[in-house]
């Protein structure tokens, strides 16, 4: 084992000298400590057969993003250990999610970030801070690269991606979207109403139109036409207005 530490110690310098962040190292020390206290009991070497073996132990302790991440330290001990480097590409996999959004989105997700820091107690910004930046990098795969360009159909297909993890944290992931969107919406750089997708009790009411036959889209259309008042625009700019007069009611009427 003497030499598998070696190793070990060598990789842990090496990420500090590549300024991986200490939340990050510290993830990977727990994880060799763990696999290399599995290889001294079960007396195997350094190995992705071992690696895998492991991985499949500790599914049932520890949840999908920390096995698949430790998966990723493992593969790039290996790597290391005849190489003395990691890859770029294996090297990208273990990035933050705030380190992989595209600079011309970074830019808003930092004006976000800072206006709503006063508002958090620093642990709490911290997790607010790992949700946000992993929407943007998924909006980012899904082609967004400004953030104008995020859409209806960007926040469709960002529903239907594996940003959140697990079922656990999929509900805050999209509390910390929704407000970055309104925010997003006040500066009037996307429409207000993108964020209200961002709710698993409203999005399965919503539809797009080209998934619908071209008979059914003409029919939708007409319904559309005939029935609307307004655009979804329109109507989110009356309900203050809307909102305003019941307060006045309250009021003036008798209960």
């Amino acid at each position: 084992m003497n030499q598998y530490n070696i190793i070990v110690q060598q990789l842990l310098a090496y990420l500090t000298k590549h300024k991986q962040c200490s939340s990050s190292r510290l993830s990977h020390k727990q994880c060799y400590e763990e696999f290399g206290q599995y290889l001294e009991e079960n007396n195997l070497y350094l190995s992705q057969e071992a690696a895998d073996q492991w991985i499949a132990s500790i599914q049932g302790k520890y949840n999908r993003q920390k096995c698949y991440f430790w998966r990723q330290y493992i593969s790039q001990l290996i790597v290391f250990q005849t190489t003395g480097s990691i890859p770029d590409a294996l090297f990208y996999q273990i990035q933050s999610s705030y380190d992989k959004v595209p600079d011309s989105l970074k830019y808003y997700l930092d004006l976000y970030l800072e206006n709503c820091r006063s508002r958090y107690t620093g642990r709490s910004f911290e997790i607010g801070k790992v949700h946000c930046s992993r929407i943007m990098y998924y909006l980012s795969e899904q082609g967004i690269t400004e953030i104008q360009e995020i859409s209806f159909f960007a926040i469709d297909m960002l529903i239907h991606t594996d940003f959140h993890c697990s079922k656990d944290t999929r509900e805050m992931y999209l509390l910390h979207a929704r407000f970055m969107l309104d925010f997003f919406a006040s500066l009037n750089i996307i429409p207000a109403e993108l964020s209200v997708m961002l709710d698993d009790r409203i999005y399965f009411q919503v539809g797009r139109m080209e998934l619908f036959s071209s008979e059914h889209q003409t029919l939708l259309e007409q319904f559309r036409n005939e029935s609307s008042l307004f655009s979804a625009c329109e109507f989110h700019e009356r309900i203050s207005a809307f909102e305003t007069v019941l307060g006045i009611l309250d009021t003036v009427l008798p209960s």
